[in-house]
């Protein structure tokens, strides 16, 4: 007990409590006194649906269709902003002065996406995006199919693979799709298969150069292409020779040939 009551007459800890409760005498007023706030909201995304619908009207795409992010000032009471998160803005280009494709810069709107909640945005219209607008162009494309790891039992064969469709329409910026060589469908399973098996499958979009084309503003109905993957039987046979519609003055028998082999694989 004693030993307590020292360490509460300490001056070093006298010292440090005095601060706390002024900190805390502080904070209790500048709250009381001035409750409005400003705070930075990081990494807010520019919505692709509203850029979408924003640039219908114009009949142009963004070419790039990166997501970008941005970093919205608020101001409001405390106690509300300080439960702002990325998730409570809409951001939007604002289009106009658009004259057809090419380079353009426009403002971005940022709304509240519950316009109850108290406090005022303060960045709005300040920031700017770049857009690569192109003509919306559209074509038909092969699918190609590529099998990876999938083996079949003993005395089973894979046959020739069927994609269902085996084109597809595409479309998009005329530039993107100007890029677009093919569809791959890669069906990659470490299975082994007796019987034939169809697949649903998602699949890419490749160049000429066989690469995979990574722009997103490039679309088309379906999200998924069915692959069928028959499987055959296997089977050896023996091979022989028949003659037919021979003269009758031939003698058959006579007739000396030599297989190079003997039997054949179906």
């Amino acid at each position: 007990m004693e030993n307590k009551k020292m360490f509460l007459k300490s001056k070093n800890t006298l010292f440090l409590m005095s601060l706390l409760l002024a900190f805390f005498a502080w904070i209790s007023v500048a709250i009381l006194v001035n409750p409005s706030a400003k705070m930075t909201i990081q990494n807010v995304e520019i919505s692709m649906e509203e850029t979408k619908q924003s640039l219908k009207p114009t009949g142009l795409e963004d070419y790039e269709k990166e997501v970008t992010k941005i970093s919205v000032e608020v101001q409001g009471d405390r106690a509300v902003i300080g439960s702002l998160t990325n998730q409570d803005f809409k951001v939007f280009p604002i289009i106009s002065g658009v004259q057809g494709p090419g380079e353009y810069e426009f403002p971005l709107k940022i709304e509240k996406i519950d316009p109850t909640k108290n406090f005022n945005i303060l960045n709005s219209g300040q920031i700017t995006t770049t857009m690569q607008l192109d003509s919306i162009a559209s074509k038909s494309v092969k699918v190609e199919v590529a099998i990876k790891n999938l083996k079949v039992e003993e005395g089973y064969i894979i046959g020739e693979t069927v994609a269902t469709p085996s084109e597809k329409s595409v479309k998009g910026p005329e530039k993107a799709i100007e890029t677009v060589d093919k569809i791959l469908v890669t069906i990659d399973e470490n299975t082994t298969l007796n019987s034939t098996k169809t697949y649903k499958s998602e699949f890419a979009y490749i160049d000429k150069d066989g690469n995979k084309i990574e722009n997103t503003s490039i679309s088309s109905e379906d999200k998924t292409i069915d692959v069928t993957v028959p499987v055959l039987k296997k089977a050896t046979l023996p091979l022989k020779v028949e003659l037919i519609n021979y003269p009758s003055t031939v003698d058959v028998a006579a007739i000396a040939y030599t297989l190079s082999q003997n039997q054949i694989e179906v």
